[in-house]
């Protein structure tokens, strides 16, 4: 087998694939499986393969749809290295991160969830704040006074 098809095959792709019992939830398992593999290769190294995070970083889970809630939170989404650097194509990180938030936070995406499309990823990847660490300080700070248990 490929590295591709073995990816496919793993059992982390297969564990978040609905069960396909039509053509169209055929192609609905295997988007999904193709992105559970997207994120295992691209963000488990620091968020872990259940999105939990590892060390100080934060936990994505019932978390990353509070960033949503303002356009700086959804901006910094962007911004932090591991996406800013992905060697992704904008398009590829947009569905990605959509991805993430339905996957990870579908209790804390705001009800108007918009999702990220490519023209708003490259705008964020190119205006990357040099204090990433303070922009998230500022960013969470601004969240609670709006109320919402951002972390």
């Amino acid at each position: 087998r490929g590295p591709d098809e073995a990816r496919a095959a793993s059992p982390s792709a297969r564990a978040v694939a609905p069960a396909a019992s039509s053509p169209t939830a055929a192609s609905s398992a295997a988007s999904e499986a193709h992105w559970a593999v997207q994120f295992l290769l691209h963000c488990s190294g620091c968020h872990g393969a259940n999105g939990a995070g590892v060390g100080s970083v934060p936990d994505l889970r019932g978390n990353l749809g509070h960033f949503l809630a303002t356009p700086e939170g959804r901006r910094f989404v962007l911004q932090v290295p591991g996406v800013a650097n992905a060697r992704m194509s904008d398009a590829e990180l947009a569905q990605l991160t959509n991805w993430m938030v339905r996957r990870f936070a579908p209790e804390t995406m705001p009800k108007d969830f918009r999702p990220y499309d490519a023209d708003e990823v490259r705008a964020a990847r190119g205006a990357v704040p040099a204090d990433i660490t303070g922009e998230r300080r500022r960013v969470v700070a601004a969240l609670r006074e709006r109320g919402l248990d951002a972390r």
